[in-house]
């Protein structure tokens, strides 16, 4: 019987920490979203752009087409946004599962107001955590 009790504790013990572990996760998770909504609504494309990985690997999913590599990315956020208006970011809620210690996926809904219209759609990122902190490696938005 001790054997069982000591069992259960432990087994408790291993999902406390692991929700703990999980909810620190989250909140790194959210304060890259957050400083990600802060950089574009003051114009800082780069300091947006920070949180994705700086690499051929990334992938951007959007209205039917696929565009790999940061560079490419960057340029297509600065000719569709830079250039002409960036608006007002905000992502109007999202949730964070976390799939292991080094990767999440985030899954919400962005929207963009412009001087005269306002822009909608949902977004699922997948990302991971590296040295530099945690990194969009693929963004899917509509």
């Amino acid at each position: 019987m001790k054997k069982i009790i000591c069992l259960f504790l432990l087994l408790f013990v291993s999902c406390a920490e692991n929700a703990a572990e999980s909810e620190a996760l989250r909140d790194e998770i959210d304060k890259v979203l957050t400083s990600q909504v802060q950089s574009w609504n003051e114009g800082d494309i780069d300091g947006y752009m920070k949180y994705y990985l700086n690499s051929r690997e990334l992938t951007f999913y959007s209205g039917g087409k696929l565009l790999s590599g940061w560079e490419n990315i960057r340029q297509m956020y600065t000719e569709k946004y830079v250039e002409k208006e960036m608006g007002t970011l905000k992502f109007l809620g999202y949730e964070i599962e976390i799939l292991s210690g080094d990767s999440a996926y985030v899954m919400g809904a962005w929207g963009l107001d412009m001087a005269e219209s306002f822009k909608a759609g949902k977004f699922t990122l997948i990302m991971r955590k590296f040295e530099q902190g945690w990194r969009i490696v693929h963004d899917h938005s509509s």
